[in-house]
């Protein structure tokens, strides 16, 4: 995932907005398309990108571009096919505002922590370009789930998951046993857990916006 650009780092904007630019790529196993949901989260308490409804969804794999710049979508199988891919990142805009103090304050590293993951936070101790502290931080976030119920994530086998030769990926067992199986656990619900656990693709950065 990129912002503006960056694949990492702090992506900051002044004067109480900033138009942020994101792209990502992803890819399914080409036995388990098509992608079945695709939700983007900004970070910032509002709206996000959540289209449509999980069991009509059919979204194609978006490949993007290989190392040499070839397109990786190359007709060799279906899963590469131009019904089935496509060679352009994901792509969306959005604006975010900073009103000013007021958030819940940031974790020690600058970076929400807890339900501030949906809302973003406080960086006092931020130095704003051209002078003076303090700037609102967000962490954009994606999450894709393929048509078996695998989805990004990392979620690590442990006493509260099912305990699973597939290491630490994420699924949605949801129906799969009965009532009260650890089987029906659904490790791709929109409750994440705290990075770097959770359903969820994160920002490896910080986006940053100073007030007005």
């Amino acid at each position: 995932m990129t912002i503006n650009g960056q694949s990492g780092g702090d992506v900051v904007g002044v004067g109480g907005l900033m138009v942020a630019d994101m792209k990502f790529v992803y890819r399914t196993d080409p036995d388990q398309m098509p992608v079945r949901r695709l939700i983007v989260q900004w970070g910032d308490n509002l709206a996000g990108y959540s289209p449509g409804m999980e069991t009509t969804n059919s979204f194609a794999d978006r490949r993007g571009l290989k190392e040499n710049g070839n397109s990786a979508c190359d007709a060799s199988s279906f899963s590469t096919s131009p019904n089935a891919c496509v060679d352009r990142p994901f792509a969306m805009s959005h604006t975010y505002t900073c009103p000013g103090p007021g958030f819940p304050a940031c974790g020690p590293d600058g970076r929400p922590q807890g339900a501030a993951l949906a809302s973003g936070c406080w960086d006092a101790n931020f130095a704003r370009p051209g002078g003076g502290t303090g700037a609102c931080v967000y962490i954009p976030r994606v999450h894709v789930k393929d048509n078996w119920g695998f989805c990004t994530g990392r979620c690590p086998n442990a006493t509260s998951y099912i305990t699973r030769a597939d290491g630490e990926k994420c699924f949605d067992g949801t129906g799969l046993a009965g009532p009260g199986s650890l089987l029906n656990t659904n490790e791709c619900g929109a409750a994440a857990l705290s990075p770097p656990d959770g359903a969820w693709t994160y920002f490896q950065g910080r986006v940053i916006v100073g007030p007005p």
